[in-house]
């Protein structure tokens, strides 16, 4: 292997028996494709990026109108909830995130009052609001992609992403809303009409499936134990290798997988 010192340029040789790509999904992506380049030639599109959709639905607490807010406690996923699909992988996940010290301006902003008045009312509800940060699974599909746009210098070409949901999304994210909505009346909260955001891909920054584990010899793909097809020196340790992403959390499934990967390499 070969690292660049990006402040002179100036590049090392690293000899090893093994290397393991642990840098986060897309940066081992890139990695891996400008490892692929210089030495072939070649512009390799690694298909099947995932990452999780994810929807915000603010709500109210009539209950705890009026009740102290302690400013400096921490702010985020005080209850996590689940929400089963018809099969395994169609669990919808979602974490309750109260807004006791979060930046107040989206919910401001959001009221149809003037700006003072605004924060006027939401010192006086804070107490009580909330959003329920819900997470959708994806799939691998090759038009979701991850590709290379060569160039020179130390940090080589730049990353090319492309992804594109999938045909089914818009009915699942309606069922999920659907289905939060009704547990959150349930629970006795009020949901403001015409706040609930579906956010842009890339917010939950869970990427993962450009070099997914599969049973078959196939190339650039790895093996169960995170080996390359292809190259049996170099493994992969990080979301690049899984062949579906859950609706979250998944940080101690990838710290499981990496101890996995590392226990078989000892």
């Amino acid at each position: 292997a070969v690292a660049t010192n990006l402040q002179d340029g100036t590049a090392t040789r690293i000899e090893g028996d093994t290397f393991v790509l642990a840098a986060g999904a897309l940066n081992s992506s890139k990695i891996y494709l400008e490892s692929w380049h210089r030495k072939s030639g070649d512009v390799l599109r690694l298909g099947g990026l995932m990452d999780n959709r994810q929807i915000h639905v603010p709500f109210l607490s009539p209950s705890m109108i009026g009740h102290p807010v302690d400013t400096a406690s921490y702010q985020f996923h005080h209850l996590a909830f689940g929400i089963p699909g018809a099969q395994g992988r169609d669990y919808v996940h979602g974490q309750i995130t109260t807004l006791k010290a979060a930046a107040i301006h989206p919910i401001v902003a959001g009221i149809p009052v003037s700006t003072r008045m605004g924060i006027v009312l939401f010192k006086a509800i804070r107490a009580g609001l909330g959003v329920a940060n819900v997470n959708l699974h994806d799939e691998r599909r090759p038009e979701s992609y991850v590709s290379l746009q060569p160039g020179d210098g130390p940090t080589g070409g730049q990353l090319a992403i492309q992804y594109v949901p999938a045909e089914n999304e818009p009915r699942l994210r309606t069922r999920a809303v659907r289905q939060v909505k009704a547990g959150l009346r349930a629970l006795g909260c009020i949901i403001p009409p015409g706040m609930t955001r579906v956010l842009p891909m890339g917010t939950s920054a869970h990427y993962a499936g450009t070099l997914p584990m599969t049973t078959e010899d196939r190339p650039h793909t790895t093996t169960p134990e995170g080996r390359v097809h292809g190259i049996p020196n170099l493994f992969v340790a990080d979301g690049a290798a899984f062949p579906f992403l859950p609706a979250k959390n998944l940080t101690l499934t990838l710290m499981a997988n990496a101890a996995r990967i590392g226990s078989l390499l000892s």
